[in-house]
């Protein structure tokens, strides 16, 4: 901060908060940046309670008198080999990932704050090398269980289509998969020229000679066995009721010549169902 005056110093604690929320206490001296009516509103407006330590008595306050001193002695060390900023950065890292021994089972300032262990330069010397492998794998997994994602992938030699990008139109065109590059990503033939794609833009095609051959096969004559006839000689010995049936049939022919011509029955009018769709964002589908 290049002033310490109530409005720069709201600005800074505004930065803070907003990232890792209002506190409920804020301890600090009796700077007049602190003893202002503007810092004192607030404080008031956001719901802190602001506690300052007695006046020439900085031991009230000496978790960040006893900072202080570490801080400038820090860079009295550093100021010759890195600039500033540098120099805060690195002791910064430094002091919230090293273990205290004043802290409970002995954790780093950060990790007692953020619930884990920073990440630093001394890490890689410890790191398995299969974590980076194995977290990846594990996004990748919970990824395509959430968006049903089917694997897709191609060999070389086939044939497929893949998007056209040129003159801002976008279509699917022929082509053929030359090489694989991982396991997403393929030099494709595209009118005598090599292209790279990604396997989200390619989708497998039929060739024309397996299309041929899959018109013929169904364009071919089904071979069939000859039905057995019946035995013409034979004739089957009708009995009265048989022949009473069919005077009866023959004669209703004749009473109605427009039996062909009769009426059908009304249909009702099909509608498609109407299926429940549910919609979470709606209580009630009444």
């Amino acid at each position: 901060m290049s002033t310490t005056t109530s409005k720069a110093t709201i600005r800074q604690l505004s930065r803070l908060f907003a990232q890792f929320g209002y506190p409920q206490t804020l301890v600090s001296d009796n700077g007049s940046q602190f003893t202002s009516t503007e810092f004192t509103e607030f404080c008031k407006a956001n719901g802190i309670a602001h506690l300052r330590s007695p006046p020439y008595h900085p031991q009230s306050n000496g978790q960040a008198e006893r900072f202080v001193d570490t801080f400038k002695r820090a860079l009295e060390k550093l100021k010759n080999s890195e600039t500033t900023t540098e120099a805060v950065q690195k002791f910064l890292l430094s002091y919230r990932s090293t273990p205290c021994t004043c802290s409970n089972e002995g954790r780093s300032p950060a990790e007692n704050f953020l619930g884990h262990q920073l990440r630093t330069p001394l890490t890689l010397l410890t790191m398995p090398r299969h974590t980076t492998a194995e977290r990846d794998k594990n996004m990748e997994d919970q990824f395509n269980r959430h968006h049903g994602t089917r694997p897709k992938s191609f060999e070389p030699e086939d044939d497929v289509w893949v998007m056209d990008f040129q003159k801002g139109k976008r279509k699917w065109i022929p082509a053929r998969v030359l090489s694989r590059h991982g396991h997403a990503v393929y030099d494709v033939l595209i009118k005598e020229a090599v292209e790279r794609r990604h396997a989200n833009q390619m989708r497998p095609r039929i060739s024309e000679e397996a299309q041929d051959t899959l018109l013929d096969t169904v364009d071919s004559p089904l071979h069939c066995a000859n039905p057995t006839v019946p035995n013409q000689s034979a004739k089957p010995v009708a009995d009265e009721s048989s022949t009473v049936l069919e005077n009866d049939t023959s004669n209703a022919t004749a009473l109605s010549p427009n039996k062909s011509t009769r009426e059908r029955q009304p249909r009702r009018i099909r509608r498609p169902p109407s299926r429940l769709q549910v919609k979470p964002s709606f209580k009630s589908y009444t």
